[in-house]
């Protein structure tokens, strides 16, 4: 076999989540139960480490960018690039956030509109909630989430191709741990990323299939069973590993230059044709506050105010984000040979973000405009037909 089974990687965690799986069947309102204690547990004692290592590591990607070592080429000043620009940001941009934008960015202003934090003194629905909706979703959806990919994404590509390290997750540690140290514990880094991985794939999996589900009722009816969401999440699984199957130019570059293509034309479909102005003016103006409560947002707890918005938003989305990077980070790293770091952190945080932007200014500005017509219909659709209606 070229790619032996890793027992002490593979075996663990397939127990734990085989045994998650089973309690669930037998008892699932126990199972919801316990997990919602687990989550509100590592929320409430871990939630000032997600907030600042978020923002560690967005801190340590514009250091890095103006340092010397911003001019080192992954893989050695001969490397050549495995992808050119072009592909490379269509594959960065639809390995990472893409599933979350594409659903997040309609529904989730509106909860932020009509349930702003409590110990900010927000009126519900007033336009200080619109633009505190709005920069929350630049917040959660631009610089931040995509530097806690980037920073372990770079730290891989460069030990791999320029120190040969091993193909591993616990390869990223090296520089700080030792090589010696990390190959003794490499099988427990990789369970414990593994089991992070699959656990964090359950919540996009589950985002993908509601909003594919959601779509569907729109046009064929009926409701969201489980038995559509188990057909919807068999041809995303099959649809995953053919492309994963086929390789890097034959299927991954291929299935994201599509959905790229299909991405820019719906955006522009819905600038052009919507409320074009409001988009533009809303958009300019939410990006100002978030720039200018970047600081507090980003390492807001609640703590003070006693104020649980934030473990249900924001520190949420950083745990999120930290249980996908490290797996995520083997592939965004691989996929960087021949580049320098500059280059690195443009195609790999800097674009995404930018176009996640702009998608946002779209979408969001379009969501809380239609709702503003319409008197809350929207929030309305949102509260008693469901998020991926």
């Amino acid at each position: 076999m070229k790619y032996p089974l890793r027992a002490w990687v593979f075996w663990p965690t397939f127990l734990i989540l085989l045994a998650a799986v089973i309690a669930s069947y037998l008892d699932l309102q126990g199972f919801l139960a316990v997990s919602r204690q687990l989550n509100r547990i590592i929320l409430d004692n871990f939630s000032w480490l997600f907030s600042a290592g978020s923002f560690f590591l967005l801190v340590l990607t514009a250091i890095v960018y103006f340092s010397p070592l911003g001019r080192v080429r992954i893989g050695g000043e001969d490397a050549k690039p495995l992808l050119s620009k072009p592909r490379w940001f269509m594959v960065a941009l639809c390995t990472t956030l893409a599933v979350g934008v594409l659903f997040w960015t309609t529904a989730e202003p509106l909860y932020h509109l009509y349930g702003p934090p409590s110990s900010l003194n927000i009126e519900a629905g007033s336009s200080e909630a619109k633009h505190f909706a709005m920069s929350s979703m630049f917040l959660h959806w631009t610089l931040t989430p995509y530097a806690i990919y980037l920073v372990p994404s770079l730290v891989f590509a460069l030990v791999f191709y320029n120190l040969r390290g091993h193909f591993s997750i616990g390869a990223m540690l090296q520089p700080l741990l030792g090589a010696a140290w990390v190959k003794r514990h490499a099988g427990l880094i990789d369970t414990l990323a593994m089991f992070a991985l699959v656990a964090g794939m359950a919540s996009s999996l589950g985002t993908g299939a509601l909003t594919l589900s959601g779509g569907l009722s729109q046009y064929i009816g009926g409701d969201t069973t489980p038995l559509r969401l188990g057909l919807i999440i068999a041809v995303i699984v099959a649809t995953f590993v053919f492309s994963a199957a086929s390789g890097l130019q034959k299927g991954i570059v291929k299935f994201s230059t599509f959905n790229t293509w299909i991405m820019l034309a719906l955006g522009l479909f819905v600038l052009i044709c919507g409320p074009t102005l409001y988009i533009l003016s809303l958009g300019i103006e939410s990006f100002g506050t978030y720039l200018q409560t970047f600081f507090g947002r980003s390492l807001f707890t609640g703590a003070a105010s006693g104020d649980n918005w934030p473990q249900s938003w924001t520190v949420f989305y950083w745990s999120v984000w930290f249980a996908w990077a490290p797996v995520s980070a083997m592939f965004l790293g691989k996929i960087g040979r021949g580049y320098t770091v500059r280059e690195f952190i443009h195609i790999s945080m800097l674009y995404p973000a930018l176009f996640t932007a702009l998608w946002i200014c779209i979408f969001s500005g379009s969501s809380l405009y239609f709702d503003a017509q319409g008197d809350g219909v929207l929030n309305r659709v949102l509260n008693e037909q469901g998020v991926e209606h």
